[in-house]
């Protein structure tokens, strides 16, 4: 894979991932702040493997220490 199309792939993924994100924040209803990234990185560490789904399992899980 040439450096470009590598270039081109990461930035897809990482479009992807700030997607991810914002619809968790409008689901929730919660402010991208450093509890919100704090905790996506959690649900990132423990369900990325699994993919996007697996992940928002977990962060739905964590969700509660945000809110509080």
């Amino acid at each position: 894979m040439s450096s470009e199309r590598l270039k081109e792939y990461w930035a897809h993924q990482a479009a992807l991932i700030e997607e991810e994100k914002a619809k968790l924040a409008i689901k929730h209803k919660i402010p991208r702040d450093e509890k919100f990234e704090k905790a996506w990185r959690i649900a990132w560490d423990q369900g990325h493997s699994s993919g996007f789904s697996e992940v928002e399992i977990v962060f739905d899980e964590l969700i509660d220490l945000i809110k509080t």
